[in-house]
């Protein structure tokens, strides 16, 4: 038996390939511009989420690797990027699996598509990812500054006790760091921002799962 969340705790709008078409055409990648990636949602044992600060920007986001990390490397140890980031030993936190469900499938305008997160009420936690993501990832190769589209698997994961502060790295409320990602004035936010968001849900939801 499914159980749908309540309105308020309705998926946030999906993470989109918009933020790729407002540098270039969709049709303007092929598969040579892909590159595969990491995200992280990492929590201490306060519910504060891991927010590191961008070398290039100073701009807070959520950790994500590198993309010559490799598909392969990302797969067998998703989340030790994090570790090499910040030091941080971070464990694979599960999270139920959740499913859309469309109250107007049939809806010709895409911005007018109502959903509803759904759980099954018999399901298990997984420390699969939790959500798959679209971004742009910008690099410079020997003559100029590029682009090319960035598959990102979101994660969950936690680290025990409350660690401290580092030098580019820190722990915030998830309303908080929610907050900050929607008020930044730079687009590659918007694709952390709503995984953070559907993050929040999936763990409310799995914490009310367990009887937390």
């Amino acid at each position: 038996m499914e159980t749908p969340l309540p309105p308020s705790q309705r998926t946030p709008e999906g993470i989109l390939t918009d933020y790729s078409e407002q540098h270039l055409d969709p049709t303007a990648f092929c598969a040579a511009d892909f590159a595969f990636q990491v995200g992280a949602v990492v929590i201490n044992d306060a519910g504060h989420v891991l927010v590191v600060r961008d070398p290039q920007t100073g701009v807070l986001l959520l950790p994500v690797s590198h993309p010559s990390l490799g598909v392969r490397g990302l797969v067998k140890a998703p989340l030790r990027f994090v570790k090499d980031q910040t030091g941080l030993r971070v464990e694979r936190l599960p999270l139920l699996h959740a499913d859309k469900r469309y109250r107007n499938p049939d809806v010709q305008i895409w911005m007018r598509l109502e959903e509803d997160l759904v759980v099954e009420e018999d399901s298990a936690p997984t420390t699969n990812p939790f959500s798959f993501g679209l971004d742009v990832d910008w690099y410079t190769d020997s003559k100029s500054r590029s682009l090319r589209q960035s598959v990102i698997s979101w994660y969950g994961g936690f680290v025990r006790g409350q660690p401290g502060v580092g030098d580019h790295y820190s722990f915030v409320p998830i309303k908080d760091a929610i907050a900050t990602l929607a008020q930044g004035g730079h687009r590659r936010e918007y694709a952390h921002l709503k995984a953070l968001s559907l993050f929040e849900q999936l763990w409310r939801a799995t914490k009310t799962h367990q009887g937390c």
